[in-house]
């Protein structure tokens, strides 16, 4: 079956359960296996980082007999024989991690099986839009996704290296990592990607697509007066922010 990102829930039957993965890509991922017993109400992690065609095999049996400890210094009780797991790649991008699993029973045999279900992005936007600029000053964007494995927003700003750009330099310019400069005072477009996502159509159909958010950009002039110009400690002043803005932009000042 096709490499999907991310998470694969299966349950753990008695006598000894063998849980593997694999990466299927052509770089290093980082896979955290959690395993869930008590009702969900006790976990136990692993973590491992697998190079391209790497492997991750896990002995639950041995976990239990050997006392070994997880990530977080936690051990599965002697007594657990059932519950259940979660495979997750950590990171952003497009998934390579797949899974498997052997259940070995002495009554009934064993079984081998294996079924990642995947849950790319939903949605995708810049973080702020518009971005206020002032002149030669320096500001940072991102581009943020909903992820709906972890069910939050996440930066995947790193994802789009190297795309970006404004429709009209003369007015703000970008750089390869999103961080915009503000030239004169003016709007523009900034423009990502495109870059290949993972995005979730419905549950379990996650199609590669090229993304690429955009977003305007505001570039104002801004300036600040206090009277008095000069104070002594624990004396007050007033202070006066004044700005040129784009024809329907509104500046953010704060202190």
């Amino acid at each position: 079956m096709p490499a999907q990102r991310r998470v694969a829930r299966r349950g753990l039957r008695r006598h000894d359960s063998i849980l593997t993965a694999g990466n299927g890509g052509t770089k290093p991922v980082q896979a955290l296996l959690t395993l869930y017993y008590n009702q969900g109400q006790g976990q136990y992690q692993m973590r491992q980082t697998l190079a391209p065609s790497g492997q991750m095999w896990v002995d639950v049996g041995d976990l239990i007999r050997e006392h070994i400890p997880d990530v977080n210094g936690n051990f599965l009780p002697t007594g657990v024989t059932q519950g259940s797991y979660d495979l997750r790649e950590l990171g952003t991008g497009i998934g390579t991690l797949y899974e498997g699993k052997v259940v070995y029973d002495k009554t009934y045999g064993e079984a081998t099986y294996g079924c990642m279900v995947c849950c790319g992005y939903k949605l995708m936007e810049l973080e702020y839009n518009p971005l206020g600029i002032p002149v030669t000053f320096q500001e940072d964007q991102s581009v943020l996704a909903w992820d709906t494995c972890s069910g939050s927003w996440v930066d995947i700003t790193g994802d789009f290296y190297n795309t970006w750009s404004t429709t009209d330099p003369s007015i703000a310019t970008v750089d390869a990592s999103g961080t915009h400069t503000g030239v004169a005072p003016g709007s523009t477009i900034t423009y990502t990607g495109p870059v290949d996502e993972q995005m979730q159509v419905k549950v379990g159909d996650c199609p590669i697509a090229p993304e690429g958010p955009d977003g305007n950009d505001n570039v104002f002039t801004a300036s600040l007066s206090c009277s008095p110009s000069s104070v002594t400690r624990g004396s007050s002043v007033t202070c006066t922010a004044t700005a040129q803005v784009p024809s329907g932009a509104t500046p953010t000042f704060s202190n």
